[in-house]
C-alpha cells in the first residue's frame, strides 16, 4: 500500500472537507523519488495510508485522480481541487507566491510540469 505522508494543513482540509488536492513540481518529486509520477498513476484507484509530519498514522483514503499539468495551462480540476473554482490566473498567482517562497534557487517557467494528485478520505 502507497504511503503519503502530510502537513498538518493538509491533513486537516482532508478531514474538513474529505477531498484534498496536492501540487508539487514533478522535477523535485523525481529528484526526491525516481519514478514517483508513474507509481502514483499505478495507484489510481486504490486505498493509500496517510501519515502526519509526525510519522503517525491518521488512517487510509482513496487515491481519486493523479495526473501531470502544466503550470502554464493547468488542468481545470487542478483549479477547482486548490480552491479557485475556474480562476486560473488566481491560482496562478497563489502558485507563484508558493514556488518563489519553497523553492527559491528553482526557475518556474508556463512549461513547469506539476504532479498533481487528490485524495479522498473514506467514511
Amino acid at each position: 500500500m502507497k504511503n503519503f505522508f502530510l502537513t498538518e494543513s493538509q491533513l486537516q482540509i482532508l478531514k474538513d472537507t474529505r477531498h484534498l488536492t496536492i501540487c508539487e513540481p514533478k522535477m523535485r518529486l523525481e529528484r526526491q523519488q525516481p519514478g514517483i509520477s508513474a507509481d502514483l498513476i499505478d495507484y489510481l484507484g486504490q486505498q493509500v495510508t496517510i501519515y502526519g509530519p509526525d510519522q503517525k498514522k491518521y488512517g487510509q483514503a482513496f487515491l481519486e485522480a493523479a495526473f501531470e499539468t502544466s503550470y502554464g495551462d493547468p488542468h481545470p480540476y487542478l483549479v477547482s481541487g486548490m480552491g479557485f473554482e475556474a480562476d486560473t490566473g488566481g491560482f496562478q498567482q497563489a502558485y507563484r507566491e508558493y514556488w518563489a517562497a519553497s523553492f527559491p534557487n528553482e526557475p518556474l517557467t508556463l512549461g513547469t510540469i506539476l504532479l498533481v494528485t487528490v485524495l479522498r478520505r473514506n467514511a
